[in-house]
């Protein structure tokens, strides 16, 4: 629904146009960005500002003759608003693991620290608390999405340990390398104990 409300406002000039001089009528100086299924980011950006703009589609979309009856389901904008701040997260994520010169324990540690995260997310949200999804929060609270939105962390939790099962296998030699002086010499190689003492 997404993608294709913002395709039809950004691949048609007139559209684009219109929908800019629209929102700058209701004082609003950002657009819609346009979506592409090649840069991850893209997307992140594409929802947040869907979301923020809402209000605004759904009264141009009903102008232009095709409305976005889904902007209308209560329910629909809040898996919209919990998409929009788990994307944001995952961006997060994403930007901090960029970069030149970064070595695998700074890989590792971004990764551990998102799992924790979701583990702290899933929580809170299991309890109806939505400290960390600002989206989500402003949206009327149901416990049954809540509820619905935990597992889904459960699920993306449990998807993250499958895919990063390597790093659990290293976390020994990690300890090693991000900090010598503190592990415990019997637990390394024998190669190296003598060394290290």
């Amino acid at each position: 629904v997404v993608i294709e409300t913002v395709n039809f406002i950004r691949a048609r000039g007139l559209n684009h146009r219109q929908f800019d001089a629209f929102l700058l009528e209701n004082d609003i100086h950002h657009g819609l960005p346009y979506h592409t299924d090649v840069r991850w980011l893209s997307r992140g950006a594409v929802l947040k500002h869907f979301y923020k703009l809402r209000t605004e589609i759904a009264e141009f979309m009903q102008g232009k003759g095709k409305p976005v009856v889904e902007l209308d389901d209560p329910e629909w904008t809040r898996d919209l608003a919990f998409l929009v701040d788990i994307t944001e997260h995952l961006n997060v994520l994403n930007v901090s693991m960029q970069g030149r010169n970064k070595l695998v324990t700074e890989y590792y540690d971004s990764v551990r620290t998102f799992q924790s995260k979701l583990e702290l997310w899933k929580t809170q949200l299991s309890k109806h608390n939505a400290a960390h999804f600002p989206c989500l929060k402003s949206q009327p609270v149901n416990h049954q999405s809540m509820d619905k939105y935990a597992n889904l962390l459960s699920g993306l939790r449990h998807e993250f340990d499958n895919r990063f099962t390597v790093f659990t296998e290293l976390e020994k030699e990690f300890a090693l390398f991000r900090s010598p002086f503190t592990i415990d010499t019997s637990e390394v190689p024998e190669a190296i104990q003598m060394e290290l003492i």
